[in-house]
């Protein structure tokens, strides 16, 4: 549906001249007097999980991180003459929250007339920023929030709420209020279509004064090719992809932080015809095999406002400002100042409040003069919002990745603490630039302290209709020899086929592991992700409630959980049997005091694991079932294969072929056997690429499930199997 047509299912609210707050913005509750200039209706779709109400009391809005959630909820509150209550500004939620704020806003007595309207469903309140809440208050406070929502909304006549949140939060939100008995509908923001791109382009232009938005009118034709030739770029870069496509596709290429970017782009230039042409040819130059890459575009576009920028200054400010104490220095080197790699140093110092060393050898008195005149020129850079934000995600993204990626700079540190604190909200952008920069040095390679943050920033971007996989090795805790593997890991994005019967499409990005210090940490979350390592795993940080689940496994010598609680999460959908949690480690230290709360299932293993508050979930790991050092081998080989497995397409189990062939995973000539015997007995299906769990012949001939062998369950027919093979194998196996 479009946006007219959304906004015709709410209320017409009296607004601010019948029920005026008394308060203005007060904890950012207020009326919105006034649309962005640049604001395009989007289109909303209902989501494909749930059974959608037909007349919902709350209606709850989700996008992937950077979307432009904000902006939408301002401009629904505008239209509908709605009050917003934007929860980034406002103190931790808990009960009576939504009741108190009333209260407080309109005043007792307005207050009353307030909940009156929403009863009578003549009024609705916007609520933005539902991620933000969930990180400021615990798992209880949350949820008694949603429990003061769903009170208000269950005597109301209709749409009461709007809520606004990203993808997990608003589905976990949905399951408390239909847990409530609220009919609650889900709706995602969909991305602009080429024709709401080129609008939004346009609209955003004109925002940046009267000279740009008289160039793109007086030269309208020049302007025309110049933006639809970097969004052909972009469609033909996304067409060229064999796995990003369809809706996929128009995440990229609709996405308003990538409009943006191209807007401050097209903005300044001053001859639309002559950027074309040098715009196409070193594209084409640049970019090269890479052309199905649509990042590699807006790369190009991004390097080439950092390589304008560069010429600018140096013509109309640097050399004028400087040619005097240059030449009395008797210093020439121009073209090694303002250098894009200069630039994004000093854009990331200024935004993280730092300083650091990017100014290039000068004599002392040109370095004065330069760094005295950049003090004055930097706040302008296109990059920059009132001279020390970021202008958008893309420039903060490219930015914060550049540093990551220099894993030995200085500026990496800074910027990993940045993206670590609770208030930074990560977007997909820094991941997929931090995984480009790697492809352009040849190398994908990952430092080990950066696992989580790039795994939070691609969860950021997850959708309706795409979902991030994890999977991480770095030795396995319980073979002293798998240190003599590469550390390795795979980033997996999952697109659902919108076609029940077809496969997921999933998008591999496979990568090496550099920099361990034996610590990959999770700050946020976890879900969907195998972590299997020699080190230490953290869970936590600044926030008091880690979430993790479904579908989580984590193995590790040392397991430390820095957040007060614990919430691990269910499916969904209709959980499988890999959807639980467990997490094994040969030692724990943990925060937790309270019982975890479990809406999944959870299993835990390390020494002390059967105290409180863990004793319900605590499954102590058993040896093999045999003395025989033969049987403790293949039975170990037998699990690591069968649980490498990974939850692949309508509910199957499944890995790529030269996964399961890794020699991390069957290790010798013997486990190579077991794998065959796994295949001739049809325990595991090999289906091109892909070995398959075939859950129905392993029940009959083993009586054991791929849960069960998580799980480390033996049972005797499991046993005499193994025994049966080790038999057939002794010569492979020794004594």
């Amino acid at each position: 549906m479009d946006f007219s047509e959304f906004l015709s299912q709410l209320p017409n609210c009296p607004g601010p001249g019948i029920l005026p707050v008394a308060i203005e913005n007060a904890a950012g509750f207020q009326y919105v007097s006034q649309s962005l200039p640049e604001f395009i209706g989007p289109n909303l779709t209902h989501g494909t999980q749930i059974d959608q109400p037909s007349a919902p009391r709350v209606v709850i809005i989700s996008a992937a991180g950077a979307v432009g959630k904000s902006t939408l909820a301002r401009e629904i509150a505008l239209r509908q003459g709605a009050p917003l209550w934007d929860l980034a500004q406002a103190a931790a939620v808990g009960g009576n929250s939504v009741s108190g704020q009333l209260s407080t806003s309109f005043g007792f007595s307005a207050a009353a007339q307030a909940s009156d309207l929403l009863r009578k469903g003549e009024m609705c309140l916007i609520v933005d920023a539902l991620d933000e809440a969930r990180v400021k208050a615990n798992e209880a406070g949350f949820e008694a929030f949603v429990e003061n929502i769903a009170q208000i909304a269950k005597e109301a006549k209709g749409p009461a709420f709007v809520l606004l949140a990203r993808t997990q939060t608003a589905e976990t939100t949905w399951l408390l209020l239909d847990a409530l008995g609220v009919e609650a509908s889900l709706v995602s923001i969909q991305p602009f279509t080429r024709e709401q791109a080129e609008r939004y382009i346009d609209a955003r232009i004109r925002t940046f004064g009267e000279a740009a938005a008289k160039r793109i009118a007086g030269h309208r034709d020049p302007f025309l090719e110049a933006r639809n030739l970097i969004l052909g770029h972009l469609e033909r870069a996304l067409g060229g992809d064999q796995v990003i496509s369809g809706e996929a596709a128009r995440e990229f290429l609709g996405y308003a932080p990538v409009l943006e970017t191209i807007a401050v782009l097209l903005a300044t230039e001053g001859n639309y015809q002559e950027f074309a042409s040098s715009f196409k040819g070193s594209i084409e130059q640049k970019t090269g095999v890479n052309t199905n890459r649509p990042l590699a575009v807006l790369d190009h576009v991004v390097t080439r406002l950092l390589d304008r920028e560069q010429t600018q200054k140096l013509q109309h400010n640097i050399r004028p400002a400087l040619e005097r104490v240059a030449a009395e220095a008797k210093w020439h080197g121009w073209e090694s100042l303002y250098s894009a790699r200069e630039q994004r140093l000093r854009l990331l110092g200024r935004i993280l409040g730092m300083k650091f060393d990017a100014c290039p050898p000068l004599p002392s008195s040109v370095r004065d003069r330069y760094e005295e005149q950049l003090a004055a020129w930097l706040p302008e850079h296109p990059f920059l919002r009132e001279g020390a934000t970021p202008a958008n995600k893309v420039f903060e993204s490219y930015l914060l990745a550049g540093a990551l990626r220099d894993y030995h700079h200085p500026a990496s540190r800074a910027a990993e603490a940045w993206v670590a604190a609770a208030n930074y909200r990560p977007s997909r952008l820094l991941a997929d630039f931090y995984i480009l920069l790697g492809e352009q040095l040849g190398r994908q390679v990952v430092a080990e302290r950066q696992i989580g943050i790039l795994y939070e920033s691609l969860s950021a971007g997850e959708t309706d209709s795409l979902r991030v996989r994890l999977s991480v090795e770095c030795g396995d805790p319980e073979e002293e020899d798998d240190e003599l593997n590469p550390s390795e890991g795979e980033f997996e994005l999952v697109y659902a086929s919108a076609n029940s019967e077809e496969r997921d499409q999933v998008d591999v990005r496979h990568f090496e592991i550099e920099e361990r210090d034996g610590l990959i940490w999770f700050r946020r979350q976890l879900k969907e992700a195998s972590v299997i390592t020699n080190g230490k795993v953290r869970l936590g940080g600044d926030i008091d409630d880690f979430e993790i689940g479904p579908a989580v496994e984590v193995r590790c010598r040392e397991l430390e959980i820095l957040a007060t609680g614990l919430v691990v999460r269910a499916a969904r959908t209709k959980p499988a049997a890999s959807d639980g949690v467990t997490l094994e480690s040969a030692r724990c230290e943990s925060r937790i005091t309270s019982k975890p709360l479990v809406r999944g299932s959870l299993r835990v293993s390390w020494p002390g694991a059967g105290a409180f508050p863990w004793t319900e979930f605590s499954a102590p790991l058993t040896e093999d079932p045999t003395d025989d050092p033969r049987m403790h081998e293949v039975h170990r080989r037998f699990r690591r294969i069968v649980t490498s497995l990974r939850s692949h397409s309508k509910g199957s189990l499944a890995r790529y072929r030269d996964k399961i062939e890794h020699r991390r995973i069957v290790k010798n000539e013997g486990g190579r056997a077991l794998l065959q015997r796994l295949l001739d007995d049809g325990i595991l299906r090999l289906d091109g690429k892909f070995y398959h769990w075939v859950p129905e012949r392993a029940d009959a001939l083993l009586k054991v499930s791929w849960d069960d062998l998580r799980n480390r369950h033996v049972t005797p027919e499991l046993k005499a199997y193994l025994n049966r093979f080790v038999a057939d194998h002794a010569h492979l196996l020794g004594r």
